[in-house]
């Protein structure tokens, strides 16, 4: 059963990019991160668990689908969607990737930060 602390539900005018880095902060806290999506957004959780474990840094555990019966209030049926569930759990190299990447970012900071200062000292 899925946490509240560690599930995101993905809507489909997402960008991606924003789950994958709050998919990485909830593997990192919790060790396991749910994914779900319904509709159009199916497409969006799929990218989003598919770059997590291109970047090795999650594993999937288990993938379920289904058809939501949601009810719109002005209608006496409801409407089935398609709703995807992906479980990913921390990849056994999460930690050390994650380091690396915060050494990368880090290093890429100060030789911006270097490059600044020399950009702004006074010609002699």
């Amino acid at each position: 059963m899925a946490n509240q602390g560690n599930s995101i539900r993905v809507p489909a005018r997402a960008p991606p990019f924003f789950y994958v880095g709050l998919g990485k902060r909830l593997l990192a806290e919790h060790g396991e991160v749910h994914l779900s999506a319904l509709g159009f957004a199916v497409s969006t959780v799929v990218t989003v668990a598919e770059l997590l474990k291109k970047d090795k840094l999650a594993v999937e555990v288990q993938l379920g689908t289904c058809l939501e019966a949601l009810t719109d209030d002005g209608k006496a049926r409801p409407v089935h969607k398609p709703k995807l569930m992906i479980v990913l759990r921390k990849a056994p190299d999460f930690d050390k990737i994650m380091a690396d990447q915060a050494k990368e970012r880090e290093a890429r900071q100060e030789a911006r930060a270097a490059q600044q200062v020399s950009q702004q000292a006074p010609a002699q």
